[in-house]
């Protein structure tokens, strides 16, 4: 279970987003994590924050441990699970089996897979105003954001944490506003660059 043991491990398994997370997020304030794992993230904005959460995991088992932390940490009241991929439309479609924290959307040659639902982002929200989302869905991040239109518009949306900003990425937040920031944990500001390393990306519209 990689997304919970590093915690135990490192105090915070990736330090400077959990920490611009912590740092950022107050009650009232909506976060939605994509691809929650069992909910690390979650837990630091609904548990330690007070804010409330979506916490979006497409395959089964995994989901289950997510449940079990959201109940355990006493934050069934602020956080709603949604088991389902999500995409650039709804549908169907495969998805990976036992990797752990590397699951995702499968390829051609993948064997080992089951089929899952896909939703949109803008679906899953219904107008709602997240603060922060994060993103991380090994590498199909560009058809989930080709699916929030709506919600990447959004002025309240100041900020996105994913884990690929490749061309299609870049291109689709930054004609939204959103522009590339480094977040220093211990200034606790976003700064032109920082000491700290990350495996994510802050993209920040202001």
């Amino acid at each position: 279970m990689t997304g919970a043991t590093g915690n135990i491990d490192c105090g915070l398994h990736e330090y400077v987003d959990m920490s611009f997370v912590l740092d950022n997020l107050e009650p009232g304030d909506l976060f939605v994590d994509i691809g929650a794992n069992v909910g690390s993230y979650t837990v630091l904005a609904s548990k330690v924050c007070g804010a409330t959460s979506i916490a979006v995991e497409p395959d089964p088992g995994t989901a289950y441990f997510l449940r079990r932390n959201i109940e355990v940490n006493e934050i069934k009241g602020t956080v709603r699970v949604i088991e389902s991929a999500l995409g650039a439309q709804q549908g169907v479609i495969s998805f990976t089996v036992g990797r752990d924290t590397t699951n995702r959307v499968a390829k051609a040659e993948d064997r080992e897979v089951r089929q899952v639902p896909v939703r949109t982002l803008d679906d899953v929200l219904k107008g709602e105003s997240p603060k922060i989302i994060k993103v991380d869905v090994e590498g199909f991040e560009a058809e989930v954001f080709k699916g929030a239109a709506r919600t990447l518009a959004d002025p309240a949306l100041k900020a996105i944490i994913t884990e690929t900003l490749d061309t299609d990425v870049l291109e689709i937040l930054t004609k939204v506003g959103s522009r590339r920031g480094y977040y220093n944990p211990e200034r606790r500001a976003v700064t032109q660059s920082s000491p700290f390393a990350s495996h994510n990306s802050l993209m920040l519209r202001e």
